[in-house]
């Protein structure tokens, strides 16, 4: 069954089958072969080589390696492909349930948190007991004799 496509943008293209078929690259999330864009647009696989091969010549497709070394099909204008997204859904039942798997890994992973540090200056007057953070002289000695890591602060500013 042939997908229903807006009458205004068949009529922008020009013809059902090359709507249909634009439509179906544009929606794709990698390079289709000519036999696939049939099978997905419902039409004769004859029919969409030769609108694939005249909107070749015209630049609006370009040939691209599939996954299997294969020739496929690419839209080569970024902004009618947006344009067609926007107006056609014709898509691949594998790329459908990529860009599912995709929307539902977005939604519950969870939200990083950024933070910037660079504007909170450090003031050690403000904590309270300072003392208590501060590793005393004997307990840097005992830690390098047994060969651990010591206080990041001088022995000299204490």
């Amino acid at each position: 069954m042939p997908p229903k496509i807006d009458p205004s943008v068949v009529a922008l293209f020009g013809s059902q089958t090359r709507a249909a078929t634009l439509g179906a690259l544009a929606n794709a999330g990698q390079p289709l072969t000519a036999y696939r864009v049939a099978k997905v647009t419902g039409t004769q696989v004859i029919k969409v080589i030769t609108e694939l091969r005249r909107l070749e010549q015209a630049g609006v497709v370009a040939t691209a390696p599939t996954d299997r070394g294969r020739t496929g099909w690419v839209l080569s204008d970024r902004s009618l492909q947006d344009f067609l997204q926007r107006r056609v859904r014709i898509v691949w039942a594998a790329d459908f349930g990529r860009e599912i798997d995709r929307r539902i890994a977005r939604r519950t992973s969870p939200r990083r948190l950024r933070i910037d540090l660079s504007r909170f200056v450090p003031s050690p007057e403000s904590v309270p007991n300072r003392e208590e953070f501060t590793r005393s002289p004997e307990k840097d000695r005992i830690l390098a004799r047994a060969g651990l890591r010591t206080s990041r602060r001088n022995s000299a500013s204490r």
